[in-house]
């Protein structure tokens, strides 16, 4: 039987069609070349798309302190360290030194974002710059190998590696309130009448402090949807929200989240819907009780009413408090109501139902409207750019 399952097999595969045409040769070679293109050009995309996410949150998030609840110190650059990276991820380690159009050879943490009204702003940072020293002690990071012995026999049974000091543990170290001193080393470039541009590398130091920021990190995200969203403390901005606006909507967009987080609507939903699978549970007890099997339905439908519960308001809140976040920052309030129509322009048939968890396009339209000439007011007055707040939580 088996030979006769593999005769058939055979037989079929012998039969299959084939191409008949004479198409040019793939070498390995020229294939490894073009992975390569592509993957650097796939990660320079990636690369410059988060990059406009994160500078317009920073700016959001500098002018927003005193209206957020979750804060911290830190001193406003993001950097790479290149031997850490080379050892954990040699991929992403080498494409970061192809970006960033360093050696690759680098021995030392390398700045790779400045965020702008930062302490390391202020102080001179600039993308690229090797950091070597940091209160006098050395970035590079340290391996140290460790053996392994088995326990009865007292023998080395294998070795491993282990990190003993990085330049990430040494910033969880400073304190907040304490200015550093950096050695920096900072290349130059100059054409010098030539083709090909001649380097030089300057060392120089360099002094900041930690500054207080609201602590909510946003990132770029590959999808086609046009979306941004919250889980009440980092924000996510997808390649089609990306795609589809300009610097100015993304910042009202940034905003919108930034104040869901503020006003933490997301614990407030989850709340809700607690409560809501509560009622519901108690309903289902009932049933039981009286002999009326409901198989847990009220619970979850509870759960499902008390969650949708101010969905709109929560998003109404979001347009309006994210406004003032934007106003705050310097952005223009003029024509952000504009994007309410344009989103409406995607999807004319559910942009103004009443009944989703979304408002209506047309009642965020007419809010963001009314918001700006609240805002424009206020700054003729010379009054503080505050949301006006009727309830005041604790």
């Amino acid at each position: 039987m088996l030979r006769f399952i593999l005769f058939f097999l055979t037989t079929c595969l012998i039969a299959c069609a084939t191409p008949t045409s004479q198409r040019p040769i793939v070498t390995l070679p020229e294939l490894q070349t073009e992975i390569t293109f592509q993957a650097r050009e796939q990660f320079r995309e990636y690369m410059d798309r988060d990059y406009r996410v994160k500078l317009i949150k920073d700016r959001l998030l500098y002018a927003s302190r005193g209206m957020c609840k979750d804060v911290r110190f830190e001193y406003g650059f993001l950097y790479f360290d290149p031997i850490k990276l080379k050892t954990e991820h040699p991929v992403q380690n080498a494409l970061f030194l192809d970006y960033m159009g360093l050696d690759k050879e680098e021995r030392y943490p390398v700045v790779t974002y400045i965020r702008q009204g930062s302490s390391a702003w202020k102080g001179g940072l600039k993308k690229r710059d090797r950091i070597l020293t940091w209160q006098g002690e050395s970035t590079r990071a340290k391996l140290k190998r460790i053996h392994v012995k088995d326990p009865t026999t007292n023998k080395i049974v294998r070795t491993k590696l282990k990190w003993v000091r990085t330049f990430e543990k040494i910033l969880k170290e400073s304190p907040d309130n304490e200015r550093v001193s950096l050695k920096v080393r900072r290349r130059i470039g100059s054409t010098h009448d030539s083709v090909q541009p001649i380097y030089k590398d300057t060392t120089f130091t360099l002094e900041m402090t930690k500054r207080l920021m609201c602590d909510n990190p946003a990132f770029y995200v590959e999808g086609t949807q046009v979306n941004a969203y919250t889980d009440g403390k980092n924000i996510g901005v997808t390649t089609g929200m990306l795609n589809s606006v300009s610097d100015d909507e993304l910042a009202l967009v940034i905003a919108h989240e930034l104040a869901h987080c503020f006003e933490k609507h997301i614990s407030k939903k989850k709340r809700n819907a607690f409560l809501g699978s509560l009622a519901g549970a108690f309903v289902d007890g009932l049933g039981t009780g009286l002999g009326i099997p409901t198989y847990g339905q009220y619970q979850r439908k509870g759960a499902l009413a008390g969650a949708m519960s101010f969905s709109q308001e929560f998003e109404l809140e979001a347009d309006y408090i994210g406004l003032y976040i934007m106003a705050r920052a310097g952005y223009p309030t003029d024509h952000a109501a504009d994007f309410w129509r344009k989103m409406a322009e995607r999807g004319p048939l559910d942009s103004n139902s009443l009944t989703g968890s979304h408002p209506p396009t047309s009642e965020r339209y007419i809010l963001l409207s009314k918001t700006h000439l609240e805002i424009k007011k206020k700054i003729v007055d010379g009054k503080k750019l505050f949301p006006n707040q009727t309830i005041t939580e604790h």
